[in-house]
C-alpha cells in the first residue's frame, strides 16, 4: 500500500492548536486522518517554528544580504548608464563626421 503524502497547509491546520473544529479531547477534528505520532510531530514543529517567527534576530542575515545586493544592482546601474552615455557620444560624433565628409 503507498503512503498517502499530506500536503503542507493540511499538516499546518491539523497541527494547529487554535483549530476551531476542535473535538472534545481537545485534538482538532482532521487529526482523524493522520497516525497520532505524526499529528504530534508536526505540533511540535509548528511550535518551535512558531516561536522563531517572533524572534528579533531571524531574518536579519537575509535582510542585510539583500541590502547588499540592492547596492551591487545600483553600482551596476551606474557603470552600465556611464557606458551607454559614452557609446552614444561617440556614435552621434561619428555620425557628424560621416555626414561632414559627404
Amino acid at each position: 500500500m503507498q503512503r498517502k503524502r499530506l500536503s503542507y497547509p493540511f499538516r499546518r491546520l491539523a497541527a494547529n492548536p487554535g483549530d476551531a473544529a476542535c473535538r472534545a479531547d481537545g485534538t482538532p477534528r482532521s487529526a482523524r486522518l493522520v497516525a497520532a505520532g505524526l499529528f504530534y510531530a508536526w505540533k511540535k514543529q509548528l511550535q518551535e517554528q512558531v516561536a522563531r517567527a517572533f524572534d528579533p534576530g531571524v531574518g536579519r542575515d537575509a535582510e542585510t544580504d539583500r541590502e547588499r545586493e540592492i547596492e551591487k544592482l545600483h553600482a551596476k546601474i551606474g557603470q552600465l548608464t556611464v557606458e551607454r552615455d559614452l557609446l552614444r557620444a561617440l556614435v552621434s560624433s561619428r555620425m557628424q563626421l560621416s555626414s561632414a565628409r559627404q
